[in-house]
């Protein structure tokens, strides 16, 4: 999180000071001019030196300043904080960002700086098979970039980002990107998909080769091998990215998803993700 985003409060008590100031300035009574303030008329006739007039003081150039500040604190709020308060940039440093909703608090933690999904094998339960983190903020614009540094270190996968316009992850709506540690990946569409019981309503795949994988030399394989993903969203235009090349595009206007969540697939082996920086970025 950025320092702005953290003293975006103090900032903006700043600027609504700024404007009480300014209010009060221009609302305040000027000074009235006397000559001879404090003698009677009479006293005044029969006083042969008058005291100087004493002129008012013009608050103009306080006003100007107080405009002047209120202008630079609006532009700020505007143009930067309001800006930047529509992203996330989380590198677990020390702890992960209030925001995020594990399933499971205990299988997600923060530790040398990475947000790590520690999973034991599943069962075939399949309320068993999913471990996930939700980032719970819905982003007002459609058009964004996630940006994900990951590495599994235990078994292959899958493991990806799921962009989903429901916050309980028991009707998802939106679409899938998962990846194994082979270099593998696939895209699909799913409408009403429940994480908990690992039902769905429907899914489409997205990724058309004839298995639903794709492979793509920009990914890195093995396991603790680091990749780079990024997923640019432009309304209904999709485009995966990893390592700064582009794998993958589409385009899908069913869904305009707002959430994103990381996901960990642990059906019939136990699971290690690391997450070194999650970002997103309104484009």
């Amino acid at each position: 999180m950025s320092a702005m985003e953290k003293n975006k409060k103090w900032i903006t008590l700043a600027v609504l000071v700024t404007f009480v100031w300014l209010t009060y300035l221009a609302s305040a009574p000027l000074p009235a001019a006397s000559e001879n303030e404090g003698i009677s008329p009479m006293a005044v006739e029969k006083t042969a030196v008058s005291k100087p007039v004493i002129k008012k003081k013009s608050i103009l150039p306080l006003i100007l300043i107080g405009v002047g500040v209120l202008a630079a604190a609006a532009a700020l709020y505007f143009l930067v904080l309001k800006k930047d308060s529509e992203k996330i940039h989380d590198d677990f440093d020390s702890a992960a960002d209030a925001l995020w909703l594990p399933r499971t608090a205990s299988a997600w933690t923060v530790a040398g700086g990475y947000y790590v999904c520690q999973k034991a094998h599943g069962s075939a339960a399949p309320d068993t098979w999913w471990e996930w983190s939700l980032y719970n903020r819905a982003w007002t614009k459609a058009n964004y970039t996630v940006t994900v540094r990951m590495r599994i270190t235990g078994n292959v996968g899958p493991f990806g980002l799921l962009l989903t316009t429901d916050s309980s992850m028991q009707a998802a709506n939106g679409y899938q990107f998962m990846f194994y540690g082979d270099g593998n990946f696939f895209i699909r569409k799913v409408q009403g998909w429940n994480y908990s019981q690992s039902t769905v309503v429907s899914y489409d795949w997205i990724t058309t080769s004839p298995s639903h994988w794709e492979v793509s030399p920009a990914i890195l394989t093995g396991l603790g091998t680091w990749n780079t993903y990024k997923i640019v969203k432009a309304g209904g235009d999709y485009k995966l990215y990893a390592n700064d090349t582009l794998v993958y595009s589409f385009t899908d206007a069913t869904y305009d998803p707002r959430l994103v969540a990381i996901a960990v697939h642990t059906m019939d082996q136990a699971m290690h993700l690391e997450v070194d920086s999650f970002y997103v970025d309104m484009n």
